[in-house]
């Protein structure tokens, strides 16, 4: 499928297909996640939102397309952009050779794991392009790895991706994910059980907080094993994704190789 050019709704399938065949003139060495900052997630209104970046970019900053090559919407929705025939506009020093992946978001104050359509869509399209160019986990960059700014935000954290994305290269595909928030669960105590690949909550759980480098970490446990160690005797991997606080956490669960 050839590139259809920018701003363009696309599913993963034609996105994939887009990635194939949207060959670059040049060595592509790594993936950079951005955010918009403006306009957030909260703002966001479908095309016009993505019609209106693109506008900003084009109008504003003089340039000759939007400058990310995609671009993904809190609802999950991918977008076209710079097709790769063209440098891109979205990191100085790294526009020849980089794919840029712009998020409507504000990580500052957004949390990423609240929109999980997203956070499906975005790693979706870095798996596609890793597997494409040859690209490992290290590959996986942020923008703020090249400038003095916090993009794409000081609530996303660029080595928890990393270990997923090493994860799903090194198997081959991703297994589900499965979240549980603190305050949907009622307290005391919990039993993870893996029924056919999901993580079934049996029982409640109990919590309590600590402080970490000035942040309140909830953790989550059950008498005398933690609910990592009970996840990871079950074959998941874990990754966890403090949010708004405690009443707010999500724990986002990654299976790893499954020893049912």
């Amino acid at each position: 499928m050839q590139h259809p050019g920018s701003v363009q709704q696309v599913s993963l399938q034609e996105a994939e297909a887009i990635i194939r065949a949207d060959v670059p003139r040049r060595p592509i060495r790594m993936v950079i996640w951005h955010h918009f900052w403006r306009p957030a997630a909260r703002d966001y209104r479908g095309e016009r939102t993505m019609q209106a970046v693109k506008g900003d970019h084009v109008r504003r900053r003089r340039w000759r397309d939007v400058g990310y090559n995609w671009l993904f919407g809190p609802d999950g929705s991918m977008w076209t952009g710079r097709t790769l025939k063209w440098h891109g506009a979205h990191t100085i020093g790294h526009n020849s050779d980089s794919v840029g992946l712009g998020l409507c978001l504000n990580g500052d104050e957004e949390p990423l794991v609240r929109f999980p359509d997203m956070e499906r869509a975005v790693f979706d399209i870095t798996i596609a392009l890793c597997k494409q160019y040859g690209l490992d986990e290290d590959d996986l960059q942020f923008h703020r790895d090249f400038a003095r700014k916090s993009c794409p935000g000081t609530l996303l954290d660029r080595d928890e991706y990393r270990e997923r994305l090493g994860v799903v290269l090194a198997t081959g595909s991703e297994r589900e994910w499965v979240r549980l928030k603190i305050n949907d669960v009622p307290v005391r105590e919990a039993r993870l059980v893996n029924e056919g690949g999901r993580v079934v909550v049996k029982h409640q759980f109990t919590w309590y907080e600590s402080q970490s480098d000035g942040q309140r970490w909830p953790r989550l446990f059950r008498t005398g094993e933690s609910v990592r160690g009970q996840l990871e005797g079950l074959g998941y991997g874990v990754w966890w994704h403090p949010e708004q606080g405690p009443a707010g956490t999500i724990y986002a669960y990654g299976p790893a190789q499954s020893r049912r």
